[in-house]
């Protein structure tokens, strides 16, 4: 197994420097500790390292922050198997219908949920007493994956983007006023 794992290379892993920790404990207690991490295979290095303490009462519920194709699930499940981890262990949010095909179609399991619906917007947004200007506001890299076209039809809409990752760029939905 340790040839398989050395020659595993995920298409892309956050570099170390860029997330100070790739989880979020959500609940640790004596008998059960839940976590909260943000895709899979993009935390090959960490999972790799820390999966021989996971303990089967944790319980991971994996963010995914954009869509997944196939080729992306597929490598996610050759992690797990290379690793020995249990799916059962791993509660997926998935974003679509489409995601929810692709990861069950390799072992997964989840709902549809979008990984915003935990925020507690009287905690992390604070209204202004401010014109408003904009209906929506999207921020997401300009990366095919992204599906900036999903927000096609959202009157005054502000795009926010950053760094593309030499990632294949999107198009912009345009502007409709």
């Amino acid at each position: 197994m340790n040839i398989i794992k050395s020659n595993f290379k995920p298409f892309y892993v956050w570099p170390g420097g860029a997330f100070r920790l790739p989880f979020r404990i959500y609940y640790e207690g004596p008998k059960c500790r839940i976590f909260i991490i943000e895709n899979i295979q993009h935390n090959w290095n960490w999972i790799t390292e820390c999966h021989g303490r996971f303990r089967k009462t944790d319980f991971f519920f994996v963010l995914i922050g954009c869509y997944y194709d196939i080729s992306a699930v597929k490598q996610a499940s050759q992690m797990f198997n290379i690793l020995n981890l249990d799916r059962s262990q791993f509660f997926v949010l998935f974003n679509c219908n489409q995601d929810k095909y692709n990861f069950e179609s390799e072992g997964f399991h989840g709902e549809i949920i979008n990984q915003n619906a935990w925020l507690d917007e009287n905690h992390v947004m604070k209204s202004m007493n401010l014109q408003k200007i904009y209906n929506a506001i999207y921020v997401g890299r300009r990366s095919a994956v992204k599906r900036h076209y999903l927000a096609g039809k959202v009157k005054h809409l502000a795009l926010v983007s950053g760094n593309n990752h030499g990632n294949p760029v999107s198009e912009i939905p345009p502007m409709i006023i």
